[in-house]
């Protein structure tokens, strides 16, 4: 998975959430990225945005504050 995005010279958290929502095809918010990463909400923030300014994941607003993303 590493080889496919090298050229976008992620950090780890960002490479394995991109295999697990590509691998289970799943979405995800911010607080179960904190969750899973052990990392605070502005870290989690910024590893998410990077992924969407890149376009490798989406960006969903469900209601007010709740936002989902997923793989594209």
């Amino acid at each position: 998975m590493k080889v496919i995005y090298k050229k976008y010279d992620l950090n780890d958290r960002q490479y394995k959430l991109l295999e697990i929502l590509s691998q289970n095809n799943e979405n995800i918010i911010n607080k179960e990225y904190r969750e899973l990463f052990g990392v605070s909400r502005f870290t989690a923030a910024r590893d998410l945005r990077r992924l969407v300014e890149l376009n490798l994941i989406q960006k969903y607003e469900i209601s007010g504050k709740e936002v989902i993303y997923s793989i594209k």
